[in-house]
């Protein structure tokens, strides 16, 4: 009986500490950073976004300007993956409306319309190329999930407010990873439940006491 008590105790830890966790490398993009000529550019092409963008976008957000402190000077869509932020805003901008400002030079609105629409599908190709979904942090099970698991695995159902602290809320949520952190508390509570879950899935409740002399 010992020798089955022990993985069910070990399920039993495991399911308040499960976990999935995924590091992609880490976005460096700076979003005041100008764009930096690369080996990648097309050197001399004839590109109609970078020409819209040289000769309506360059006059304000140049190095010497800098509006909105953004310098646009060097652009080339080729680029454009590398420097999705700044992208994103100008694809704003554009649909907006607000760029170039009221006043300024401005091309067609079709014009507006053929750059925002190439910037995006070229941001999202290189997306769908080289996805990024982002760091997913260490996550507990909160008491809720906890009972759950244990009830899907064991078929029992727990008082885990016996056993568990109260759960951590943020935004009134109490499955926020960032706040779900593990403690000395909570790994005793889990150890405690454990204990109870094995007892209540292989024990037998008419057992009598028994004692061994060695």
């Amino acid at each position: 009986m010992r020798k089955t008590i022990l993985p069910v105790l070990t399920v039993a830890v495991i399911c308040g500490t499960l976990t999935t966790c995924t590091v992609p490398p880490p976005m460096s993009f700076q979003a005041a950073s100008p764009f930096v000529a690369a080996a990648s550019f097309r050197d001399g092409a004839e590109d109609g976004t970078n020409d819209v963008v040289a000769e309506y976008c360059t006059r304000c957000h140049s190095e010497r300007m800098r509006r909105g402190d953004l310098v646009l000077e060097g652009f080339d869509i080729a680029n454009a993956s590398q420097n999705a932020e700044i992208v994103e805003k100008m694809i704003r901008k554009l649909r907006a409306g607000m760029m170039p400002p009221s006043g300024a030079r401005r091309p067609d609105p079709e014009v507006l319309l053929e750059v925002a629409t190439d910037l995006e599908t070229t941001v999202d190709k290189a997306a769908e190329r080289n996805p990024n979904p982002g760091i997913r942090t260490f996550q507990r099970l909160n008491r809720a999930e906890y009972h759950n698991t244990i009830r899907e695995l064991f078929g029992i159902g727990v008082d885990v407010s016996a056993f568990l602290p109260l759960d951590t809320k943020s935004a009134n949520f109490d499955n926020i990873a960032d706040v779900q952190t593990p403690s000395a508390t909570l790994m005793e509570g889990y150890l405690r439940a454990a204990e109870h879950v094995s007892r209540t899935v292989l024990g037998d409740p008419d057992a009598e006491i028994q004692s061994t002399v060695y």
